[in-house]
């Protein structure tokens, strides 16, 4: 078996010992323009492209990913990128944003990639024994999207896999970052009273998905598992993330409902937020209250 890598980065630089940029291929920037955290530098989130495979000795491709990863820069007043930091400030910048591009460069994972290679190859060469058709190599995706203000980035990612089987698997996922305090965080920590607020976002699931049953003729046992309601009280396990509507409570699919169901999606306007945050809350969010 040999290992091929491939490694395509959308960026100007590339961390070291992480192989080398692909010619010819434009950035992918989610967001267009940069907001300022401090009065000299702001915060750019863009996406690099990472690729990986293992062929096995005839050049069939046993294991694959390809993972769109979000990464964060800090820019300096004029535009630049920032390196070293010479201020408090720029160094808290800095800091802010190896803790965000930690987070994402945790999937890159030799070990996990060559453990689906080694499974693959099995199936392979059941496959070949038994003279029947092998649907591919075993593939990973990552695809992901941000919503961002000038105190938030807020990140919804969908992550695809195939791993043998009679389909592949979808799960959607959510994560928050909050630009001034430099820290991924949970939706209940926005709230005043964390008890009370997920208790009324569990009552609000509940009604929702309760009224989605009954537009489809069923009720909420046979529309969902019969364990929906346990399930939706730890909403806050789930993809939590925010757009420009709110904030979105996402279950993929086998999570709440069957496959067929497919992914169950959860919307709370941020009028429903209001009357639940902290002062932090409302800052992070940049909301006023009534």
């Amino acid at each position: 078996m040999k290992k091929l890598m491939i490694l395509l980065v959308l960026a100007a630089l590339v961390p070291a010992g992480c192989g080398a940029p692909a010619a010819d291929v434009a950035p992918q920037q989610i967001l267009p323009s940069a907001l300022p955290v401090q009065e000299k530098l702001t915060y750019q989130v863009d996406t690099r492209l990472w690729e990986d495979a293992v062929l096995a000795e005839d050049g069939t491709v046993l294991a694959s990913y390809s993972f769109y990863l979000p990464e964060m820069t800090v820019l300096t007043e004029e535009g630049v990128r920032l390196e070293t930091a010479r201020t408090e400030e720029e160094e808290t910048a800095l800091a802010a944003a190896e803790t965000f591009n930690q987070r994402f460069l945790d999937w890159l994972s030799d070990e996990e990639l060559d453990s689906m290679a080694q499974e693959a190859a099995q199936e392979l060469e059941w496959y070949r024994e038994a003279g029947a058709e092998w649907f591919g190599g075993y593939r990973q995706e990552l695809t992901v999207s941000a919503y961002q203000t000038e105190h938030l980035v807020s990140l919804e990612g969908t992550y695809y896999s195939y791993a043998g089987g009679p389909h592949p698997n979808t799960w959607h996922m959510g994560w928050n970052f909050d630009l001034d305090s430099g820290m991924f965080f949970g939706a209940e920590s926005l709230a005043a009273d964390s008890a009370e607020f997920q208790a009324a976002v569990l009552e609000e699931l509940i009604r929702q998905a309760d009224a989605r049953a009954a537009e489809n003729g069923l009720e909420p046992q046979e529309f969902f598992w019969t364990d929906y309601r346990d399930i939706l009280a730890n909403w806050s396990s789930y993809a939590v993330f925010f757009d420009a509507g709110g904030m979105l409570i996402v279950f993929s699919p086998y999570e709440l409902a069957s496959y067929a169901a497919g992914t169950q999606a959860f919307r709370l306007s941020y009028a429903w937020l209001l009357p639940y945050l902290s002062e932090h809350g409302l800052a992070v969010l940049e909301l006023a209250e009534e």
